[in-house]
């Protein structure tokens, strides 16, 4: 990697689960991760961190405990973290999402 400049590209995917790889980045207490939800993923657990992003590629649904949300290719998100502010992603049968997030390690 040159001074500056993340290879992605180099990156091999990791697979975290069924359903669901990343390409990870970290440096001290951040990170950069490019995460792929495919097949009709849905998250089993809730999460509450934060999250920064932006939608690479497709189609996620953020459910909330109170609303879902839809979020397409070139849309960002932000997600405050916290319990009042916890999350599943999902992505509907047969589809594909990337998604570029910026998140604490």
């Amino acid at each position: 990697m040159a001074e500056y400049a993340i290879d992605f590209e180099s990156f091999k995917w990791e697979e975290v689960t069924p359903g669901k790889r990343q390409k990870l980045f970290t440096v001290g207490k951040n990170r950069i991760r490019i995460l792929e939800l495919s097949n009709g993923y849905k998250e089993a657990n809730w999460c509450d961190k934060r999250h920064i992003g932006y939608v690479i590629e497709g189609q996620v649904t953020i459910v909330f405990e109170d609303k879902d949300i839809t979020l397409d290719k070139g849309e960002g998100l932000y997600i405050s973290g916290g319990e009042k502010s916890r999350h599943k992603a999902q992505v509907a049968d047969g589809q594909t999402v990337q998604l570029l997030l910026f998140e604490e390690a």
